[in-house]
Formats: structure tokens, sequence, C-alpha cells
């Protein structure tokens, strides 16, 4: 579902914004006035944000075909690569969600994508290798959704709005590619190998909530690094009980984990 962020309307939990010399509910007085919704840019949304992930980096560009018309043949060499990195990148995934990493073999993830054998390691040197790459082009694109949120002129309460939502509807839109980061890559040894690029992703949650505490709107006793290893580790457990079938993953519950995280981190458990 496409939810726009505006000012005046928070879908996360459907009040409207603490105005300025107004109490929230807390009890504390607005510091800070926010500009009109209308010269503000929203956040990237979620859903057309995973779209173009799946087309710019793990799914084969689809093209609309008129009747009567041939598909145009690639341009290029390089173009002809990239779709064959696409497909067995594709296919591992799907191998991987449906076996597990350590079952699964290179000849299946060949046979999945319908390529000889030898492709998969003329491109990846190895099945590691695959599953390095599955979490190195998601994760960059991860990075750069948290560098957009920040370019956008919206509130830290939005900005870690869409962070949640991009993050928490990856499962509604590529399951498979949820299963894999959360049990091959999330709890194995691949992931101390990448400790640089993890970091980068909390450096962007850290900055949002300096930002906020810098604008008034999050509270100055908040270890900012502490805040982010809250948020990520939130959403993180959430996706993971999907993933296990321990929490319900029907699109209403979605939703609602998206306005749970929020609610928690921006207003308490407390009323």
């Amino acid at each position: 579902m496409t939810v726009l962020i505006t000012e005046d309307r928070l879908p996360f939990n459907g009040r409207r914004r603490d105005r300025v010399g107004q109490q929230n509910s807390r009890g504390t007085v607005v510091q800070r006035k926010l500009s009109d919704s209308g010269s503000r840019l929203r956040p990237p949304d979620a859903d057309e944000w995973w779209a173009r992930l799946e087309v710019q980096t793990l799914r084969p560009p689809v093209q609309p075909v008129r009747k009567g018309h041939r598909v145009p043949p690639m341009s290029t060499t390089g173009d002809r690569q990239s779709e064959k990195k696409r497909l067995i990148l594709r296919a591992a995934i799907s191998v991987f969600a449906r076996k597990g990493y350590h079952a699964s073999k290179v000849g299946e993830v060949a046979t999945e994508a319908g390529v000889a054998y030898g492709l998969v390691y003329h491109y990846f040197g190895s099945k590691e290798q695959l599953l390095e790459e599955i979490f190195h082009r998601t994760w960059r694109k991860m990075l750069h959704a948290v560098e957009e949120l920040e370019e956008t002129d919206t509130s830290a309460r939005e900005q870690i709005a869409g962070v949640a939502a991009i993050v928490l509807r990856s499962w509604q839109i590529d399951p498979d590619l949820v299963r894999v980061l959360v049990r091959e890559v999330g709890r194995g040894p691949q992931l101390q190998q990448e400790v640089g690029e993890i970091q980068n992703a909390f450096a962007g949650l850290e900055r949002i909530i300096l930002r906020g505490q810098a604008q008034g709107e999050v509270r100055l006793d908040l270890s900012p690094q502490l805040g982010a290893w809250i948020l990520y580790g939130a959403l993180e457990e959430i996706l993971t009980g999907w993933v296990f079938g321990r929490l319900p993953d029907g699109p209403d519950e979605i939703e609602a984990a998206e306005a749970a995280v929020i609610a928690v981190l921006c207003d308490g458990l407390i009323l």
C-alpha cells in the first residue's frame, strides 16, 4: 500500500503533529516551527523504492511489449552480462530461500537461472561470492535509501518512519530476499566480514537522531548511537519473527508493525 507522508497527516499513528508553543503528549513544549507541508519534500515512498531495487539490482528489467512487436535485442555485451548476473542472483535468492544456503549447490542455481553451470563460476567464482553479492547489492541500496531520507526536508519522526517502512515492507515485496538476508547473512559468519558497511547504516540512523535533537524534536538525553541500535534491532527482530513464522505477517500486520515501531520509539510505552 502506498502511503504519502506529509506534515499534517502521519499515516503511522494517525496523529496531527504538535505545533510550536503547544504541549505534546509528554507535556513538553514544542520548540521548533515546522514549515508548511506544501514546501516540504516527502521521504521516498517505500513501495516505489523496493520496485526500483528489484529492477536495478536483482531482477531483469521488464519492458512492456506491444502486440505484434518484438523485444529489441540488448545493445551491448555489457548489457547482456548484467542481465545474466541479475538472473543468476535472482536464482540464487530463490534456491537459498527454498533449501537454505548450506544445502544448496551451484548447479541448482544454474538450473534455476537457465544458464550453464560454468557461467555461475565465471561471474561469481563461488557460492560464497554469490551470497556476498546478494548482501552487498541490497545493502548498498538500503544505505542509499537512508541517504535519500536524510536529504529530505522532513522531521526526524518522518525520516525514522520512512526507514521503518522501507525495511518492514521488504517482507511483503520480496520475502525470499528477506529470508536469505535474515537466515543466511544475519546469522552467519558473513555478517562479521561486513562490519564496515553495516556501520555505515548505523551512522545514517545516528545522523537522523542527531539532527532531530538539534531541531528540538528528539530528547537530548538519548544517545544517538543507542537510539540507532534500538531502531535497527527492533526492525531486524520483527523481520526475524516473520521469517521464522513467529509473528503474523499479513498486510494489516505489516502496517501495524510500522505503526508500533514509530509509536514505541517516538512516543514511548508509558502514557
